[in-house]
Protein backbone atom coordinates (compact mmCIF):
# COMPACT_ATOMS: atom_id res chain seq x y z
CA UNK A 1 0.00 0.00 0.00
CA UNK A 2 1.13 3.84 -0.24
CA UNK A 3 2.75 3.44 3.40
CA UNK A 4 5.31 0.94 2.60
CA UNK A 5 5.54 1.91 -1.14
CA UNK A 6 6.44 5.43 0.67
CA UNK A 7 9.59 3.67 2.29
CA UNK A 8 8.40 3.90 5.93
CA UNK A 9 8.90 1.50 8.66
CA UNK A 10 8.33 -2.32 8.25
CA UNK A 11 8.54 -4.11 12.23
CA UNK A 12 6.31 -7.16 12.22
CA UNK A 13 6.06 -8.62 15.73
CA UNK A 14 3.97 -12.16 14.03
CA UNK A 15 2.62 -14.03 11.48
CA UNK A 16 0.07 -17.15 11.31
CA UNK A 17 -1.18 -19.25 8.23
CA UNK A 18 -4.41 -19.99 7.31
CA UNK A 19 -5.55 -23.63 5.48
CA UNK A 20 -5.04 -21.60 1.82
CA UNK A 21 -1.61 -20.84 2.42
CA UNK A 22 -2.24 -17.34 3.34
CA UNK A 23 0.47 -16.13 5.74
CA UNK A 24 -1.07 -13.17 7.87
CA UNK A 25 1.97 -10.83 9.28
CA UNK A 26 1.07 -7.86 12.11
CA UNK A 27 3.56 -4.71 11.81
CA UNK A 28 2.91 -3.97 15.33
CA UNK A 29 6.20 -1.78 15.67
CA UNK A 30 5.79 0.34 13.24
CA UNK A 31 3.34 3.43 12.62
CA UNK A 32 1.57 2.08 9.74
CA UNK A 33 -0.42 -0.98 12.15
CA UNK A 34 -1.51 -2.89 9.21
CA UNK A 35 -2.26 -6.53 9.10
CA UNK A 36 -0.37 -7.60 5.69
CA UNK A 37 -0.62 -10.84 3.37
CA UNK A 38 1.50 -13.19 1.92
CA UNK A 39 1.90 -15.66 -0.25
CA UNK A 40 4.55 -18.37 0.38
CA UNK A 41 4.65 -20.31 -3.07
CA UNK A 42 6.03 -17.23 -4.47
CA UNK A 43 7.27 -15.20 -1.39
CA UNK A 44 5.68 -12.55 -2.07
CA UNK A 45 3.24 -9.73 0.18
CA UNK A 46 -0.42 -9.41 -2.06
CA UNK A 47 -1.96 -6.72 -2.47
CA UNK A 48 -4.58 -6.80 0.19
CA UNK A 49 -4.22 -6.00 3.55
CA UNK A 50 -6.04 -4.57 5.96
CA UNK A 51 -6.37 -2.81 9.91
CA UNK A 52 -3.90 0.59 10.14
CA UNK A 53 -3.58 3.01 12.85
CA UNK A 54 -6.39 3.61 15.69
CA UNK A 55 -7.65 7.04 14.66
CA UNK A 56 -8.89 8.46 17.96
CA UNK A 57 -6.20 6.95 20.32
CA UNK A 58 -9.70 4.58 22.17
CA UNK A 59 -10.75 1.38 20.36
CA UNK A 60 -12.10 1.43 16.79
CA UNK A 61 -12.65 -2.05 15.33
CA UNK A 62 -10.28 -3.38 12.85
CA UNK A 63 -7.79 -0.58 13.27
CA UNK A 64 -4.83 -0.79 16.12
CA UNK A 65 -2.54 1.00 18.08
CA UNK A 66 0.37 -1.87 18.39
CA UNK A 67 -1.08 -5.36 16.58
CA UNK A 68 1.56 -7.56 18.30
CA UNK A 69 0.21 -10.98 17.69
CA UNK A 70 -2.00 -12.60 15.20
CA UNK A 71 -3.43 -16.08 15.69
CA UNK A 72 -5.60 -18.15 12.99
CA UNK A 73 -8.71 -19.67 14.56
CA UNK A 74 -9.57 -22.98 12.95
CA UNK A 75 -13.41 -23.31 14.54
CA UNK A 76 -14.48 -20.34 12.75
CA UNK A 77 -11.38 -19.50 10.03
CA UNK A 78 -10.94 -16.20 11.35
CA UNK A 79 -8.01 -14.35 13.24
CA UNK A 80 -7.07 -13.02 16.75
CA UNK A 81 -5.51 -9.85 16.66
CA UNK A 82 -3.91 -8.76 20.32
CA UNK A 83 -3.69 -5.04 20.36
CA UNK A 84 -1.49 -4.24 23.15
CA UNK A 85 -1.87 -0.90 24.06
CA UNK A 86 -5.57 -1.08 24.01
CA UNK A 87 -5.93 -3.86 26.30
CA UNK A 88 -8.01 -6.24 24.09
CA UNK A 89 -7.81 -8.97 21.76
CA UNK A 90 -10.30 -8.69 18.28
CA UNK A 91 -11.99 -11.77 16.17
CA UNK A 92 -11.32 -10.39 12.71
CA UNK A 93 -12.65 -12.17 9.30
CA UNK A 94 -9.75 -12.95 6.81
CA UNK A 95 -11.23 -10.24 5.07
CA UNK A 96 -10.14 -7.85 7.81
CA UNK A 97 -13.92 -7.03 9.33
CA UNK A 98 -14.82 -6.87 13.13
CA UNK A 99 -16.55 -9.62 14.60
CA UNK A 100 -15.82 -9.17 18.48
CA UNK A 101 -13.27 -8.27 20.91
CA UNK A 102 -12.04 -10.01 24.33
CA UNK A 103 -10.84 -7.44 26.94
CA UNK A 104 -7.70 -7.72 28.59
CA UNK A 105 -8.01 -6.31 32.43
CA UNK A 106 -5.55 -3.94 31.28
CA UNK A 107 -3.18 -6.80 30.77
CA UNK A 108 -1.56 -5.42 27.81
CA UNK A 109 -2.07 -8.69 25.40
CA UNK A 110 1.27 -9.72 22.71
CA UNK A 111 -0.52 -12.53 21.64
CA UNK A 112 -3.01 -15.41 22.16
CA UNK A 113 -4.24 -19.05 21.03
CA UNK A 114 -7.54 -21.22 21.72
CA UNK A 115 -8.26 -24.61 22.15
CA UNK A 116 -11.42 -26.67 22.36
CA UNK A 117 -11.98 -28.43 25.85
CA UNK A 118 -14.12 -29.63 28.36
CA UNK A 119 -17.01 -28.39 25.36
CA UNK A 120 -15.87 -25.21 26.03
CA UNK A 121 -13.29 -22.83 23.59
CA UNK A 122 -10.51 -21.73 25.63
CA UNK A 123 -8.55 -18.47 24.92
CA UNK A 124 -4.97 -18.31 26.63
CA UNK A 125 -3.35 -14.49 26.27
CA UNK A 126 -0.19 -13.53 27.14
CA UNK A 127 0.51 -10.31 28.65
CA UNK A 128 3.48 -8.04 28.76
CA UNK A 129 2.02 -6.62 32.37
CA UNK A 130 -0.42 -7.20 34.81
CA UNK A 131 -3.89 -5.62 35.26
CA UNK A 132 -4.07 -1.80 35.06
CA UNK A 133 0.04 -1.44 34.24
CA UNK A 134 1.09 -3.12 37.25
CA UNK A 135 4.08 -5.50 36.41
CA UNK A 136 4.73 -8.26 35.68
CA UNK A 137 3.10 -9.94 33.28
CA UNK A 138 0.94 -12.49 33.18
CA UNK A 139 -1.28 -15.30 31.49
CA UNK A 140 -4.97 -14.82 31.06
CA UNK A 141 -7.60 -17.24 30.28
CA UNK A 142 -10.32 -16.62 28.87
CA UNK A 143 -13.62 -18.34 28.47
CA UNK A 144 -16.88 -17.50 26.55
CA UNK A 145 -15.30 -14.61 26.16
CA UNK A 146 -14.39 -13.16 29.95
CA UNK A 147 -11.28 -13.51 31.56
CA UNK A 148 -11.43 -16.51 34.43
CA UNK A 149 -7.99 -16.93 35.50
CA UNK A 150 -5.15 -14.85 35.55
CA UNK A 151 -1.24 -16.64 36.50
CA UNK A 152 1.30 -14.62 36.90
CA UNK A 153 4.93 -16.86 36.60
CA UNK A 154 7.00 -14.39 38.30
CA UNK A 155 4.35 -13.95 41.53
CA UNK A 156 1.97 -16.41 41.57
CA UNK A 157 4.99 -19.53 40.95
CA UNK A 158 8.26 -17.43 42.05
CA UNK A 159 9.81 -17.73 38.48
CA UNK A 160 11.52 -14.80 38.44
CA UNK A 161 12.49 -14.33 35.17
CA UNK A 162 9.21 -14.27 34.17
CA UNK A 163 8.75 -9.97 34.44
CA UNK A 164 6.89 -9.57 30.92
CA UNK A 165 4.97 -12.12 29.20
CA UNK A 166 5.37 -12.07 25.46
CA UNK A 167 3.64 -15.34 23.98
CA UNK A 168 1.30 -17.97 25.13
CA UNK A 169 0.00 -21.01 24.14
CA UNK A 170 -2.66 -23.76 25.16
CA UNK A 171 -2.25 -27.75 24.07
CA UNK A 172 -4.71 -30.47 25.84
CA UNK A 173 -2.49 -33.44 25.98
CA UNK A 174 -4.52 -36.82 27.22
CA UNK A 175 -7.16 -34.70 28.24
CA UNK A 176 -4.93 -31.99 30.59
CA UNK A 177 -4.98 -28.12 29.83
CA UNK A 178 -1.19 -27.28 28.80
CA UNK A 179 0.21 -23.24 29.31
CA UNK A 180 3.16 -22.45 27.35
CA UNK A 181 4.22 -19.20 28.01
CA UNK A 182 7.40 -17.18 27.30
CA UNK A 183 9.16 -14.52 29.36
CA UNK A 184 10.51 -11.35 27.16
CA UNK A 185 13.74 -10.31 28.53
CA UNK A 186 15.70 -12.17 29.23
CA UNK A 187 13.89 -14.68 27.28
CA UNK A 188 12.48 -17.89 29.48
CA UNK A 189 9.92 -20.46 28.68
CA UNK A 190 7.62 -22.49 31.07
CA UNK A 191 5.32 -25.27 30.68
CA UNK A 192 1.97 -24.92 33.72
CA UNK A 193 -0.43 -27.97 33.61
Amino acid sequence: NEYYRGGKSFNPTDADISPDGVLYVVDGYSPGKYVLTADLESMAYKPFYFGGPVPDGGRTPGRFSTNHGVTYDPEDGTLLVADRERQWVQRLTLGGEFVEGYDTAGGNPCDADLVEWGGDQILVVGCRVGEAGAAPGGVQLLRDGEVVSTLRPKTDLGLEAFQHIHNAVVVVVDGELYWLCYGFNPGCYAVLQ
